[in-house]
């Protein structure tokens, strides 16, 4: 399980440095490690928890909530699954002509992002899965309050 949380860590110092040092770009990328750490405290999650050692796809995270659905409050999950459709739609959707208004959609992904990953790492401090007070002190997404 550490090796998740540390993972976890390590997504949350890159997204640090990001939004200390890119603020009014990269909103993919931001996107995108904000997921890659909820994915890593939903591992640690269902191998704490649950014993899942095996699971390694978002499909199996999603197929083990669909038949366990009392793992977690439906709000919860669907915050994670959120910022796993932010992800998806940040890497695989294509910018095309109009890059402004990509970077924008892109944009407004990335601050619901923010929203959902700190519901979703309130129900992780919640089951004791991470503390309230990390290394970085503050959730993914936490530092930028620029437009």
């Amino acid at each position: 399980m550490q090796h998740f949380l540390r993972q976890a860590e390590e997504n949350r110092r890159v997204l640090a440095d990001l939004e200390a040092n890119h603020p009014s770009t990269y909103f993919d990328w931001k996107t995108t490690v904000i997921f890659y750490t909820a994915l890593h405290w939903m591992k640690a999650f269902l191998w704490a928890k649950y014993g899942e050692q095996q699971i390694e796809s978002h499909e199996q995270i999603r197929d083990f909530y669909r038949r366990n659905k009392h793992i977690m409050p439906k709000d919860v999950y669907d915050s994670y699954h959120a910022l796993y459709r932010y992800s998806q739609v940040s890497r695989y959707e294509g910018i095309g002509e109009h890059y402004p208004d990509w970077q924008a959609l892109r944009k407004f992904d990335y601050q619901k992002a923010k929203i959902d990953v700190e519901n979703f790492r309130r129900y992780m401090v919640k089951r004791g899965i991470i503390t309230a007070a990390t290394p970085n002190d503050a959730p993914p997404g936490g530092n930028e309050n620029k437009t």
